[in-house]
């Protein structure tokens, strides 16, 4: 009987989040996303390891899990092409991390909306990878836009907003 009462909590939890994004509800969806964040959460655990080639493939089978069950416009799935495009950017294959980066934030921005702080983590992503192919000024509107999203979120001086300042700061010494 718990067992049960456990899967529809955990079923009615699943559903209002998948209300919110958007997405049609099913079973085979809500299984499909819990394995899904299985996979990314392994693929993140990987990446601070420094497994990058096996956070690479967690990531990887996540996204096709999502392309499968059609959630290519979810904010799951603007999750999971974040996190790839953070593990392009931690093997320095910046050209391919700016392009995924492009991807999650437009998914992002279009769910969430242009002023919030997963926009401005994603900015701040492509605001990196713009910095290493010699990007500069872009990398320094893009950092700025996430500095103000931040601003915005959380206050002037709060901690959030280090590693703006400190991504503008270091796209001014690269110029």
């Amino acid at each position: 009987k718990l067992k049960s009462m456990v899967r529809a909590i955990t079923l009615f939890y699943f559903i209002l989040i998948f209300k919110l994004n958007g997405q049609i509800i099913n079973e085979k969806t809500i299984g499909d996303s819990i394995k899904t964040n299985l996979l990314l959460n392994n693929s993140i655990d990987l990446l601070n390891k420094r497994n990058y080639d096996l956070a690479q493939i967690y990531a990887d089978s996540a996204k096709s899990m999502l392309i499968l069950s059609d959630m290519k416009e979810s904010l799951q799935y603007a999750n999971v092409l974040h996190q790839i495009a953070r593990i392009k950017s931690a093997v320095n294959q910046y050209t391919e991390s700016i392009e995924i980066n492009k991807e999650a934030l437009k998914i992002r921005t279009k769910i969430l909306g242009a002023n919030d702080v997963e926009v401005a983590k994603s900015l701040n992503n492509l605001g990196n990878a713009l910095n290493f192919t010699g990007k500069y000024l872009e990398a320094l509107e893009t950092h700025k836009q996430a500095l103000n999203i931040r601003i915005n979120y959380f206050g002037e001086d709060h901690i959030e907003t280090v590693p703006s300042y400190i991504n503008i700061g270091n796209s001014y010494s690269y110029m």
